[in-house]
């Protein structure tokens, strides 16, 4: 007699004990919070450079175009086999936090304007590559449950990511703080995607979690 096959809502509570799951969705938690942070600060910080108000406004246009171009690259990386989507994905969102932090010490209005392109570019993947990733490691057969606990992670992110940096921004009175504290949240995400593979080969070894 065959096993009954598990609801949608126990699925969903089964791949929530996963710590390789959690690893993802607490990635993509941070990847889309420091998103949201600069793409509401990024103007303003680049009038503080030194930009002019039509000047800095045309910084979120930068971001957008390069990001349009990055996520055209990863489009024309995934159909290579031999690549990896999962380090592709953390070496791109590690350098999309180095190029906030270089954002927040630049000393000139182009080396702002380079490292927030910069940024656009490389964090590209976070979105175009995300399903990838979810496919590999945990199958297609559970890509729509992973896709739907992701949303669920993002809203989160996106409720509480602008009012935490409006937090720092009043206790600090500069928004370097705040594209810091951005940078390093993308580090953090980054840095979490790097053990993914392991844990997944731990949880499956130790029958931690199964996944149908």
């Amino acid at each position: 007699m065959s096993k009954a096959k598990p609801t949608i809502l126990a699925l969903g509570l089964m791949m929530l004990k996963s710590p390789a799951f959690m690893l993802l969705l607490v990635s993509g938690y941070l990847s889309l919070m420091a998103t949201l942070i600069v793409f509401t600060y990024a103007a303003q910080f680049a009038m503080r450079k030194g930009l002019d108000p039509n000047s800095a406004t045309l910084v979120l246009s930068i971001i957008g175009i390069s990001n349009t171009l990055g996520r055209a690259a990863c489009g024309a990386i995934s159909c290579l086999p031999q690549l990896d989507m999962n380090i592709v994905s953390w070496v791109t969102i590690l350098l999309s936090g180095v190029s906030i932090i270089i954002a927040a010490f630049a000393y000139s209005k182009v080396h702002y304007v380079v490292a927030c392109a910069l940024f656009g570019f490389n964090l590209a993947s976070f979105n175009v590559l995300r399903a990838l990733v979810f496919v590999e490691l945990f199958g297609l057969e559970n890509l729509t449950n992973c896709f739907g606990l992701n949303m669920l992670f993002q809203s989160l992110s996106a409720f509480s990511g602008t009012p935490l940096a409006n937090v720092i921004l009043l206790y600090t009175g500069g928004f370097q703080a705040v594209f810091l504290f951005t940078g390093s949240a993308l580090l953090l995400s980054g840095a979490l995607l790097i053990p993914l593979k392991p844990v997944l080969k731990w949880e499956r070894r130790h029958k931690k979690v199964t996944f149908p």
